[in-house]
């Protein structure tokens, strides 16, 4: 690989396609004055002769995206046809249209007026070549960029179990009518009047004159719509609707529907652009308004000379959108059918500025609210309940109810509430908290020792570490606050980064779980006292002091957590799951907050954790787990067999069962931490 390439071979910017997404980016940089005294070439096989897309928005006649692209915007339409024939107008930002080939030629226009080369060869792959990148062609020669934006199609990857795919295709005819039936100024969006087929089918509507127009059908659908099944369709609603016609032209897509997201571009030289750079809408398919700012704001960041992260460089977006659209992906895929009657309620209850806004994800909450009350409930309780079975957000639901179940126990009668909570957190516990840590004979990293060594050496470090409590309680203690600190922070973080093989900071971890362990204990300042005095009470004394000022403590842990969080993630949100659960164990005695998160937050987030990094499905980890599962109940007995001299008083109990979840916890948490080093990062 040469790393001196020639001055024809190098340039300051390459594109890598000649598609809506670079053509956008490559004019934005020219308005911008970012391309002046630059070496600029493109790569693009396809001489695109042929007119093979339709590129449609809606946008205010005054808006840039207007003003730049006039001169290639054929048709604007300043009405829309509903179902049932219903006209509104749409003057205010009129739907516009432009033909593929015309937006092609307009930049090639402009790459020979500027002198931009544009190579007719195939790329093979893209390489860091020191600070500039080797672009391999099928061609003799390699090219270098200092900078490049790769516009290629997105490369199809496993997708994981919850994410959504399917495809928004279409086949159309360009015709024309005998008769003149069509209104230049009126376009029909979703005309829902055809065989659904099992699908979501409209016919679409673009008139180019009184007698011509591009008739276009679309599926919503995991299946691709089938050529002859749609030549049949068209022909029927053409003869039912417009009369005799003939074929100009025809015109076949497909654009994908998905919920998943392609990765960032890894080298800092290399940009993603177009559907690369996720910018096509799951739900709707539309991408060339995000492409356009996407290409402004890229563009303005260069002029300004804010060249750092931009390869990470995202359009920012609201959450609660892009919960919208999984909601809506997830009826399609499953009872895609619905998709007529969601539209249907869509358009007939809603204006039709108040549908653009939504869909540019303008609208209000207040907005969103009163669009989703017009809509079937039923289909998107359906979807709302697979999403939160997808996100593992059904445990929280349980969390609530068992936590309300608590409470009006409580308020009944305080006895049968205590033990509804000492059963749950044993059932819990049995079921996930200690099969968790049951199958840490997996984790081993050298496995040259044999299980039976491994059990030994396992078993003696919570020997070990039990011999301690009894000999040095207060050191025995901090040590355990130290590790599991560090231990929950690791896990918490692996979880909101979603798994990404990133490294995670020691000091991030250790300071989320020190506000994990802190809250809880604060926050049930009797109880915890008195387990405390019963482990140590030299440290009971040193500690409890402080309670008086706990507020104004977990106001300083809160900042620590948002610091960390802050320094990890780049967008600094707060893990939401995580401040619900332990302000939620507030209201709740000591037992089940500590139990609430360590069960359904901890232990549940690292069997999801095991399970794929150690690609066994939860069966076959369970069936892995039940023996040591069965040992580690064993040992809990003996220890408590040996120990509860007085096991009637709370104190004594909820100590020794501290001290054991303490000592076998030591070796899990060196295991974890290694297996979360290896298969993480």
């Amino acid at each position: 690989m040469s790393t001196n390439p020639s001055q024809d071979q190098f340039f300051d910017y390459l594109f890598i396609g000649l598609g809506a997404g670079n053509s956008l980016m490559l004019l934005s940089l020219l308005k911008n004055q970012c391309l002046t005294g630059k070496k600029v070439a493109i790569i693009e096989s396809d001489e695109k002769k042929l007119n093979d897309k339709t590129y449609c928005f809606w946008a205010h006649e005054t808006d840039d995206l207007v003003e730049d692209l006039k001169a290639i915007i054929s048709y604007q339409y300043t009405h829309i046809e509903l179902p049932k024939g219903r006209l509104q107008s749409i003057q205010h930002q009129p739907y516009c249209y432009i033909r593929s080939i015309d937006f092609y030629n307009y930049t090639l226009q402009i790459c020979e007026q500027e002198q931009f080369p544009i190579y007719r060869i195939a790329l093979e792959g893209i390489y860091p070549a020191n600070d500039i990148y080797q672009v391999s062609t099928n061609a003799a020669t390699s090219l270098y960029a200092q900078t490049i934006f790769d516009s290629r199609p997105p490369i199809p990857q496993q997708l994981d179990k919850k994410e959504i795919f399917i495809n928004q295709s279409f086949y159309g005819y360009h015709i024309k009518t005998e008769q003149a039936v069509f209104d230049t100024h009126v376009f029909e969006m979703m005309n829902f009047d055809v065989d659904q087929a099992a699908y979501t089918q409209f016919i679409y509507v673009l008139p180019f004159s009184t007698t011509e127009a591009l008739v276009e059908l679309t599926r919503f659908g995991k299946e691709k719509i089938n050529m002859d099944y749609a030549r049949k369709t068209l022909d029927e609603h053409i003869l039912k609707n417009y009369g005799t016609y003939q074929i100009i032209a025809d015109e076949v897509g497909n654009i994908p529907m998905t919920t998943y997201q392609q990765a960032s571009a890894t080298h800092k030289g290399v940009i993603h652009t177009g559907a690369r750079a996720n910018l096509i809408k799951p739900s709707t398919g539309y991408g060339f308004k995000n492409m356009y700012v996407f290409a402004q704001a890229i563009s303005k960041k260069i002029a300004t000379n804010q060249l750092k992260e931009l390869h990470q460089f995202k359009l920012p977006t609201k959450s609660r959108f892009q919960f919208y659209d999984r909601l809506l992906l997830i009826i399609l895929n499953f009872w895609p059918h619905q998709g007529k009657s969601i539209f249907s309620s869509l358009f007939k209850h809603q204006k039709i500025k108040t549908i653009f806004d939504f869909l540019d994800e303008k609208t209000k909450l207040q907005q969103e609210i009163k669009i989703f009350a017009t809509l079937p409930l039923v289909p998107f309780l359906k979807a709302l309940y697979l999403y939160a079975k997808q996100e593992h957000l059904l445990r929280y639901l349980l969390l609530i109810v068992l936590s309300i179940t608590y409470l009006s126990l409580n308020a009944i009668d305080a006895h049968i509430a205590a033990i509804f909570s000492y059963a749950t957190v044993i059932a819990g516990l049995l079921f996930l908290g200690i099969p968790h840590g049951a199958v840490d004979h997996l984790l081993l990293i050298n496995k040259k020792s044999s299980l039976l060594i491994f059990i030994l050496k396992y078993l003696s470090i919570v020997f070990v570490y039990f011999v301690g409590w009894h000999f040095f309680p207060t050191l025995s203690l901090c040590c355990f606050l130290l590790f599991s600190s560090f231990h929950f922070g690791e896990a918490e973080l692996k979880e909101s980064n979603n798994m990404n093989h990133l490294a995670v900071s020691p000091l991030s971890s250790f300071l989320l779980g020190f506000f994990i362990l802190l809250t809880i204990i604060f926050s049930h300042y009797s109880a915890s006292a008195q387990i405390i005095s019963f482990i140590s009470p030299g440290i009971k004394q040193f500690l409890f002091p402080l309670y008086w000022k706990f507020f104004a403590l977990l106001i300083v842990l809160a900042s620590c957590l948002y610091i960390s969080m802050a320094g990890y993630f780049k967008e600094g949100k707060l893990p939401i799951a995580l401040l619900l659960i332990l302000c939620l164990g507030m209201l709740l005695p000591l037992e089940l907050a500590f139990g609430f998160y360590f069960i359904f937050q901890h232990s549940y987030n690292a069997w999801q954790h095991l399970q794929l990094g150690l690609a066994i499905q939860p069966k076959g980890l369970y069936m892995q787990a039940l023996p040591y599962t069965l040992g580690a109940i064993l040992v809990g007995v003996v220890f408590y067999f040996f120990n509860a001299t007085s096991i009637l008083q709370l104190s004594h109990y909820a100590g020794l069962f501290f001290i054991f979840l303490a000592c076998i916890s030591l070796p899990h948490f060196v295991l974890m931490h290694l297996f979360y080093k290896q298969r993480f990062q």
